[in-house]
């Protein structure tokens, strides 16, 4: 959990591991590193411990001068400022993708809009069509009967009118 780095300590040194005090378990940990001396540097994201920026001298103890840990302090917060950058840069493109993802939904929302006011207004240029068909359908269906009286008593005339000629030619 960070332990005292966590707490706000800036950085920690040891000029030699051998003389420090540590256990034998945590001394063979620095063995397998082949470290004999070390500076551990906290590294921090708006004053939250990130990670340890670590340097280890290998081939014995080592008097850690003060610009050599201002250095290391320096590196860590440089770290710090571009890790945190980092992040920025991966939640702008992470915006940047549902942006995309909300323009690309609002583009085929509009497609189906406008297919859909051509359906509706293809609808309506149907419905005015069969209106205009209609119209004089049911003029012609609603005057058969009458017109089928008056071609009866035509037919009737040209009858009577056919007899009259043939009598008369006689």
């Amino acid at each position: 959990k960070g332990g005292t780095f966590a707490q706000g300590e800036i950085f920690r040194v040891c000029p030699d591991i051998y003389s420090a005090g540590f256990s034998d378990c945590y001394i063979e940990v620095l063995e397998s590193y082949e470290a004999r001396s070390y500076a551990i540097i906290a590294i921090y994201i708006e004053n939250k411990l990130w990670g340890l920026l670590a340097a280890y001298q290998n081939a014995g103890p080592r008097d850690w001068l003060e610009e050599d840990v201002n250095l290391l302090v320096q590196v860590a917060e440089q770290l710090g400022i571009a890790l945190n950058q980092s992040e920025h840069v991966q939640t702008i493109a992470q915006q940047k993708a549902q942006l995309e993802k909300a323009l690309h939904d609002l583009k085929y929302s509009q497609t189906q809009l406008i297919q859909n006011e051509k359906m509706a207004s293809l609808g309506q240029l149907v419905a005015g069509i069969a209106h205009e068909v209609n119209n004089p359908i049911n003029f012609i269906h609603a005057n058969l009967a009458h017109a089928e009286t008056y071609t009866n008593d035509l037919l009737s005339l040209v009858s009577a009118y056919q007899q009259c000629e043939s009598l008369s030619a006689e």
